[in-house]
């Protein structure tokens, strides 16, 4: 995404300081599930049985599942808190039942009626189908938290539209009207940016560091995190193939994608495997348009 024009400036809102307490109390249940996504919760939480596979298809194809899932297993209940950092790794910890269960709760609680969700649930999704994509293009270690990293790398843009709408749908406008980019836009407006907000709360939810930092790197190089960088490139590509936060977001090209991401790799032939990303996406997400 481009960056901020100076002459638009004037229009968006005055800085707003986040980083009061009282501001950034916030809990999983603020990550909730899309309302398109209620009623296969409700078979979920029903059915006897089920696969981990079927599952781990499941709580990927919901933010707010992945969210609330994770939080659980991290939680200081089961004694693992900090080391739970992936959607499988959850699953053996937790078992099917209290799944279920999470899976009863979040299609019971009061669903999130927002026109940008579907768009920011369908772009963390790819984010974290890329992780996997750019891992086996680079040949890298398997590392399964990228695709939680993936999935939950814009938690801070959610908790902005939900806990302020009123600035978050002023940042909304600029960017679509290529404006200005969130991160850019938010070091002017807002303090902490989303990607720190983020980081926050997931240190919260006693969530594993490791993940943490990923998460509240992925608008910013830092030396040495090849993770962080793997996790830009996705959020990058995610946007290139029409998977943007916001539904009308314009699509970045492979020249803007180079320029952003400080990985020795070849943008065209990843590109190229943005029809089968997006077909992917298009399966575990079902419903949900």
């Amino acid at each position: 995404m481009h960056g901020l024009n100076r002459e638009h400036a004037a229009t968006a809102p005055s800085r707003v300081d986040l980083s009061s307490p009282r501001r950034l109390v916030v809990a999983p249940r603020d990550i909730p599930c899309l309302p398109a996504n209620i009623d296969r919760l409700r078979r979920l939480a029903a059915s006897n049985e089920a696969s981990p596979a079927a599952l781990e298809r499941a709580i990927a194809a919901d933010l707010g599942f992945t969210t609330r899932v994770l939080a659980a297993a991290n939680s200081p209940f089961y004694g693992c808190s900090g080391q739970i950092d992936s959607i499988r790794g959850a699953i053996t910890l937790l078992g099917a039942t209290q799944i279920r269960a999470i899976a009863r709760a979040l299609a019971e609680a009061p669903p999130w009626e927002c026109p940008h969700a579907p768009a920011l649930w369908l772009h963390a999704l790819a984010t974290a189908q890329w992780t996997r994509v750019i891992t086996r293009h680079l040949q890298l270690p398997d590392v399964p938290y990228l695709f939680t990293a993936g999935m939950m790398h814009d938690i801070g843009l959610i908790l902005l539209l939900r806990k302020i709408p009123e600035i978050a749908s002023t940042f909304v406008e600029l960017t679509r009207d290529r404006r200005g980019s969130w991160p850019q836009l938010e070091q002017e407006r807002v303090r902490p940016d989303h990607s720190v907000i983020a980081a926050q709360a997931c240190r919260a939810w006693q969530l594993p560091e490791t993940l943490v930092r990923t998460i509240a790197s992925h608008h910013r190089h830092e030396d040495g995190n090849l993770e962080g960088s793997v996790l830009m490139l996705a959020d990058a590509l995610a946007q290139a193939i029409g998977f943007g936060e916001f539904a009308d977001l314009p699509r970045l090209s492979r020249d803007e994608i180079a320029a952003m991401v400080e990985l020795n790799t070849d943008i065209e032939e990843l590109l190229a495997q943005g029809p089968r990303v997006r077909q992917d996406v298009q399966a575990i997400s079902g419903a949900v348009s």
